[in-house]
């Protein structure tokens, strides 16, 4: 009895170790995630004289398709913003997407007439497929008459 019970115990110990050990399988390695973004999409906005200028981009590898709207707000700090606060664009509905990658699109904007500090407000919603996508970015700045002047990061979506 004392010679069975460390080879019982020997025998437990390498059953339960053989249960433990993974098995190999190759479809696993094969799949891609499944949520995964082939496409980017950048917008940024640039002062011009008597408006913004906003560019939209595709800096990824695949075509990207769906609707987007952006809202631009100009707001005072210290002084005032006579014309031009905010901006939809576009105006009536949705803009229909359908751009290939490394593509842009160039959109100047109506006339901003103001003077004083100023901070800028862009917000982006983009409706694709795969999902509902808003994303918001926002700049400090002055405004002189018919110039703004500041430095907006862009901003990118997913």
């Amino acid at each position: 009895m004392k010679k069975l019970l460390p080879l019982l115990v020997v025998i437990i110990l390498v059953i339960n170790g053989i249960g433990a050990v993974a098995v190999f399988n190759d479809k696993q390695m094969e799949n891609k995630p499944q949520s995964t973004q082939e496409w980017k999409l950048k917008i940024k906005v640039k002062p011009r004289l008597f408006g913004y200028t906003v560019i939209i981009s595709n800096d990824g590898t695949e075509t990207l398709k769906g609707n987007l709207t952006i809202t631009i707000g100009t707001h005072w700090t210290l002084g005032m913003v006579l014309l031009g606060r905010e901006f939809i664009w576009p105006e009536d509905k949705p803009y229909d997407m359908n751009m290939e990658p490394g593509k842009s699109l160039t959109i100047k904007l109506e006339p901003i007439l103001g003077f004083g500090l100023i901070t800028i407000v862009m917000d982006a919603v983009l409706l694709t497929d795969e999902g509902d996508y808003i994303n918001s970015v926002e700049a400090n700045g002055f405004m002189f008459l018919i110039m703004a002047f500041f430095n907006c990061e862009p901003l990118i979506i997913p």
